[in-house]
């Protein structure tokens, strides 16, 4: 009984690096559709979803005053201003102000007070969706602020070094986005491409024919070797071509008669004429994913005992098999 292994049948780089070449401008394709996507959806996440964001950033100049022992008073460090700008000392101040428009949680959320390098200055950021509302917000913490520190002795005087205006802040990063979305495409583009030749039986030059099934091959129409290879195999013969694809056509030079036959599986009837016959040839259509149902041709004449002779490969790719065969 003829026999197939799939699983032992050596990948053929040559065979394989050619027809991805001939699809290369899936690549760029794929890396352009990618890109597109992801910014698509990162952008419409950052400006629908959650959208746009506005930042008020106010800096000012703290000068502290000095105890008793003619020491300034150093303990407002950068723990206690973030701890005194979450409490409600300020977020009480700026609620009233804003005559409870604006929730004492979502003023905790908009609002961030650090000292960074120097502790003698204080920056003040607002960031919410409305630049209206990062600058009234902004405002209200300013006055709270102020009232704050001219209500400790710690606090000699305070002033405001640079006052800003709502700005977008939406930190939309469109390079990162464009170049994450390009190697995603090119990623679903390998993955893809890996699955549909892991699953792909298609013929596409005669070699594989030979080697897959054992059973020698006339080559294709195209190929310089074809007619000498027919005059071969059917020289005088009465010759039954069985198709195993629908739509397909060849012919058969120096064979004495040809009959053509649908293909057996789907047209069982025809299997009694075409033992018949001197030679048997199965002929193939290239790149049609047609490796299983071969095989049901090859097993099924193998059960009657009807021998294949030889293959033809039809609907060949003309430049891919000369490319193949060119040293």
């Amino acid at each position: 009984m003829w026999e197939c292994n799939y699983s032992r049948e050596p990948i053929n780089y040559r065979l394989l690096w050619l027809r991805l070449i001939k699809k290369w401008w899936r690549v760029p394709v794929s890396i352009i559709a990618g890109a597109l996507i992801v910014f698509g959806v990162y952008f419409f996440y950052k400006t629908v979803i959650t959208g746009r964001t506005y930042l008020v950033e106010n800096k000012y100049y703290i000068n502290f005053a000095e105890d008793s022992s003619g020491k300034q008073y150093d303990w407002v460090n950068q723990y206690t201003w973030s701890e005194l700008a979450d409490m409600n000392v300020f977020i009480d101040g700026i609620y009233d102000d804003l005559g409870g428009s604006v929730s004492k949680d979502d003023l905790r959320k908009a609002s961030d007070c650090t000292i960074e390098a120097d502790g003698r200055y204080l920056y003040m950021r607002i960031t919410t969706n409305s630049p209206e509302l990062s600058q009234r917000i902004a405002d209200s913490y300013e006055k709270t602020l102020f009232a704050f520190c001219e209500s400790h002795k710690e606090f000699k005087e305070i002033t405001c070094e640079h006052k800003g205006e709502a700005k977008e802040n939406s930190n939309i990063r469109v390079v990162e986005m464009l170049i994450v979305g390009a190697v995603c495409g090119l990623l679903v583009l390998c993955v893809f491409w890996l699955i549909k030749e892991i699953n792909d039986t298609s013929i596409y030059i005669p070699a594989t024919l030979e080697y897959r099934y054992h059973i020698p091959t006339l080559g294709a129409k195209s190929m310089e070797e074809y007619e000498e290879n027919s005059r071969h195999f059917l020289e005088g013969k009465k010759t039954a071509l069985i198709f195993v694809d629908e739509g397909t056509d060849i012919e058969l030079p120096f064979a004495k008669e040809v009959k053509a036959f649908k293909n057996p599986c789907l047209n069982p009837e025809g299997l009694k004429e075409i033992s018949e016959y001197e030679a048997k040839v199965l002929a193939v259509k290239a790149g049609n994913h047609n490796g299983k149902q071969i095989e049901r041709v090859i097993e099924e004449l193998s059960r009657l005992e009807i021998k294949v002779d030889a293959f033809v490969l039809t609907d060949e790719d003309e430049m891919l098999i000369k490319k193949y065969y060119k040293c």
